[in-house]
C-alpha cells in the first residue's frame, strides 16, 4: 500500500495556495510539528482496508489543522492523490456537495464509517 509522506502533504498544501488562494491572507505555513504530522500519517496508513485508511487520513488532516492555510482542501487532495496512488477509484462528487461534508468532517459532524462511505465511488 502507497502512503503519503509528510513532504507530500506539505507539498499539497504549498501548491494548492500558490494555485487558488481564496484569500489574500493564506500563506503555506506548517503551523503544527511535522512530528504531529507524521504521527497523523502512521495512524491513516495503519490498516489493510485503503478506504477506511483514506477515511482516516481525511479526519486527520482536515480536523489535525496543520497549517495556517487550506487545511479542508488539503486533506481532500491528500486524500484523492492516496486513493489513485493505490488504483481505487475516486468519488465523483459535485463540488458544492465536497465543500459542504469537508466542512462537516472539520466540525466533526462526521462517523468514520460515514466519512469511508462518502469517499467511496
Amino acid at each position: 500500500m502507497k502512503c503519503p509522506t509528510v513532504d507530500n502533504i506539505i507539498e499539497s498544501n504549498r501548491r494548492l495556495i500558490m494555485l487558488k488562494k481564496i484569500t489574500k491572507a493564506e500563506k503555506h505555513e506548517l503551523i503544527r510539528p511535522r512530528e504531529s504530522l507524521e504521527i497523523a500519517l502512521k495512524r491513516a496508513c495503519s490498516g489493510k482496508d485503503v478506504y477506511n485508511n483514506a477515511a482516516i487520513l481525511l479526519e486527520e488532516l482536515n480536523r489535525g489543522h496543520f497549517f495556517g492555510s487550506a487545511n479542508k482542501r488539503t486533506s481532500f487532495v491528500a486524500t484523492i492523490d492516496y486513493l489513485k496512488s493505490n488504483n481505487k477509484e475516486i468519488l465523483k462528487k459535485p463540488k458544492d456537495d465536497e465543500s459542504k461534508f469537508l466542512l462537516k468532517v472539520r466540525k466533526g459532524n462526521t462517523s468514520r464509517k460515514e466519512i469511508k462511505e462518502w469517499l467511496r465511488p
